[in-house]
């Protein structure tokens, strides 16, 4: 096995993508399954946990306040190609959680996204529609106040742009 393939195989085993089978080299059977790896594992995941609490702050807010963070955090670690400059996994973080499922989520991560990108001179204006009053929403996450989730009697548009002053705006849009 060249040294290439070597190390992708044991950048998989920390992802926990790969199990070494008996084809593979000694070294990688005993490092499969060994405390180390699981180590090695954890300190990778607390470095990026660490990392995006810092640079996504109100989508880790969010997340912590349902106790998801540290799991969404594991399950992106092990299944992206993780960037080891903060400001290109921070935005691939955002991208992912803005595709989610859950609404709210996908609100806040987008519109994070959009106001990291505004801050660091991106002159685009970014237009994201939310179901959820991104007032209530954003305050509560900044004060950790309870909020209501699944509030959806209206639809509000944000605008993100350098040129607005706070660089977002918040209208309701007419149904």
């Amino acid at each position: 096995m060249d040294l290439a393939e070597h190390q992708r195989k044991l950048l998989s085993m920390i992802k926990g993508t790969y199990h070494a089978s008996e084809r593979d080299d000694p070294y990688l059977q005993a490092v499969d399954g060994s405390d180390q790896l699981e180590m090695v594992r954890e300190i990778a995941t607390w470095w990026r946990i660490f990392d995006l609490e810092r640079y996504c702050i109100l989508t880790a807010r969010l997340l912590k306040q349902r106790g998801e963070y540290e799991a969404s955090v594991d399950r992106f670690v092990k299944t992206h190609t993780i960037s080891p400059f903060i400001n290109e996994l921070s935005e691939a973080f955002l991208k992912d959680l803005g595709g989610s499922d859950d609404r709210l989520l996908g609100e806040v991560a987008l519109f994070e996204l959009a106001l990291t990108r505004v801050k660091r001179g991106d002159p685009s204006t970014y237009t994201l529609d939310w179901e959820h009053d991104p007032v209530a929403v954003l305050t509560g996450i900044v004060k950790g106040i309870a909020f209501e989730e699944d509030e959806t009697l209206e639809t509000y548009r944000v605008t993100v742009s350098a040129s607005l002053p706070g660089m977002f705006s918040i209208s309701q849009i007419d149904a």
